[in-house]
């Protein structure tokens, strides 16, 4: 079975952008060791990971991992913007159960890498917002082992559900079943703030 009932959720948790360096503070608190580089999942992840890159004074890189649906879901950015908050959490609480996640489990990755980037890394922390089924983060993961084959790879995220533990084992994270409703969600009321925070951090080659 693909999805999982309402009852399995434990609740939803709405993060502005101001809510961010301190949450990922409290993810960086569970995080074991210093890595030599971080990579976030764009472009959800991008101000955590940059917020753990800087507190750990190690470069920081993006992959991408796009998923069929993805682009639908930026056209309804406008309807989905406006609805009531109260339907915004029913909706993402049916899409969770729904299963679509899991079945649509096929991601188009790309990593931009050198050779060179494998000198003086010996230890990478991926880190996306949320790992629901696990597919993406074990397909982002198998691409940085292909790339980084002798490197020590541990992956963290705010919220983990029970239904990825049989694809990835996330290392560290701070929520169990919750939704994490942050900026980088389509329907956040700070998503468009939070787009030209992640472009222009790309254009400054901050990853």
């Amino acid at each position: 079975m693909y999805g999982f009932e309402m009852e399995h959720i434990a609740g939803v948790k709405t993060v502005n952008l101001s809510d961010i360096k301190r949450i990922t503070l409290q993810l960086i608190d569970t995080v074991g060791e210093k890595p030599d580089l971080v990579v976030f999942v764009a472009s959800g992840a991008c101000l955590i990971g940059k917020i753990m890159a800087e507190h750990y004074d190690v470069p920081l890189k993006e992959i991408r991992a796009q998923r069929s649906g993805n682009q639908l879901k930026k056209l309804l950015h406008p309807v989905l913007k406006a609805l009531p908050g109260k339907l915004k959490i029913w909706l993402r609480k049916r899409e969770q159960c729904s299963g679509n996640h899991a079945i649509k489990n096929c991601r188009a990755v790309s990593y931009e890498f050198h050779d060179a980037e494998r000198e003086g890394i010996d230890s990478i922390l991926l880190v996306d917002d949320a790992v629901d089924t696990g597919n993406t983060m074990l397909q982002c993961l198998r691409t940085l082992q292909k790339h980084y084959p002798s490197t020590k790879i541990k992956t963290a995220a705010l919220s983990v559900f029970d239904g990825s533990k049989d694809i990835v084992k996330v290392d560290y994270h701070i929520f169990d079943n919750m939704i994490v409703m942050g900026p980088w969600a389509n329907d956040h009321k700070e998503h468009l703030k939070f787009m030209r925070l992640y472009k222009e951090a790309k254009r400054n080659n901050e990853f």
